[in-house]
């Protein structure tokens, strides 16, 4: 509607880019949400910091209001998609209210060795959210899902699941490309 925003939240750091969407109940969206510095398990608080200061800033809260986390969606459980977001909750987690999370995560099953190096730091998020939202709805992104939050609607267009046969089946090719990537990079046809 007139009255819901769309930030790109990037603090010109070392972070990746957080899409927040300011709904027009006052509560957020937040999509994603992650830094670049992979060896960390925490990182600096300062991105934490601009990105609760924001969005208090942009709602309008008063001292003793909780800032309303409507959604967290997780596009994939990368590090540089969800550091600042576990940094967030860590640090003000007694002045947030987060209601749901939206995750397009593969099942354990179908997880790809690329994904391994992120699960410890994945795990720590996890279990913040469920110390601290222990009433968390929880819900698994499904292609064609179609979720409703405030005047804000999604349609789940594809999952990482949807690709998992793909994967598998290239994986020799992908990998082989990935680990030289150098001498591909300048190839016009590594793109198509």
């Amino acid at each position: 509607s007139d009255k819901t925003e769309l930030f790109l939240f990037n603090s010109n750091t070392s972070s990746e880019d957080t899409f927040l969407i300011h709904a027009a109940d006052n509560s957020w969206i937040f999509i994603d949400g992650g830094v670049t510095e992979y060896g960390a398990t925490d990182i600096d608080a300062k991105y934490a910091d601009a990105l609760f200061n924001f969005m208090w800033k942009e709602s309008g809260l008063k001292d003793g209001e909780k800032l309303t986390i409507s959604c967290w969606y997780l596009s994939h459980a990368h590090r540089d998609h969800f550091l600042a977001f576990s940094a967030l909750i860590e640090k003000y987690h007694d002045r947030i209210e987060l209601q749901r999370m939206l995750a397009n995560v593969p099942d354990n099953a179908n997880l790809h060795s690329s994904q391994l190096s992120n699960y410890p730091q994945f795990e720590i998020c996890m279990n913040r959210i469920n110390k601290y939202y222990p009433d968390l709805l929880y819900m698994k992104a499904h292609t064609g899902m179609k979720i409703q939050i405030a005047d804000v609607e999604f349609t789940v267009l594809n999952t990482q699941e949807d690709l998992i046969d793909y994967w598998v089946n290239n994986r020799v090719i992908f990998e082989e490309k990935w680990l030289n990537w150098s001498q591909y990079k300048n190839d016009p046809n590594y793109a198509a």
